[in-house]
């Protein structure tokens, strides 16, 4: 291996302190923390808000974790309004900007393009793909009858 562009690559000790669990491991994540574990040798620590030990799909327990605060700052909101009802500007929609002339000329002159048409077959009930001659599409212009193949000339 190359030396000095490979992270540095450690165990590492990962707790959830909601749920009182932590787990050793190897990790390249960069953290300032550390503790003593089990083995009484000291490593990095990296805090975790969620973790299977905790997470209700693992447990089986619907149990609102807020970690992030949320609660708090509702209730510091509804105290502004002292539990009236508070009404809300409405949103305003930005207008679509104006098109220049040459984006219109661009426009205006690309071709239209027509979608293929579905072809019956496996999934439209009618006979399988591969026989007989497509439907022809709407307003497209009849084949032109095969033009006779040039003669090859050989050296």
């Amino acid at each position: 291996m190359k030396e000095g562009i490979h992270p540095n690559y450690r165990p590492v000790v990962f707790q959830d302190p909601s749920a009182n669990y932590a787990f050793l491991t190897r990790s390249t994540v960069k953290t300032q923390k550390t503790i003593q574990w089990e083995d009484g040798k000291e490593y990095p620590l990296v805090t975790l808000e969620i973790s299977s030990a905790s997470h209700p799909f693992y447990t089986g327990r619907q149990k609102l974790m807020d970690t992030a605060g949320r609660v708090e700052r509702f209730e510091k909101r509804f105290a502004k309004t002292e539990g009236k009802l508070v009404e809300r500007k409405p949103k305003t929609i930005k207008a679509v900007p104006k098109l220049s002339a040459a984006v219109k000329k661009v426009l205006k002159n690309a071709p239209t393009v027509i979608a293929p048409l579905k072809r019956e077959g496996r999934d439209g009930g009618g006979p399988p793909r591969g026989r007989g001659k497509p439907p022809a599409r709407p307003g497209a212009k009849p084949a032109s009858p095969a033009s006779p193949a040039a003669p090859k000339t050989g050296k």
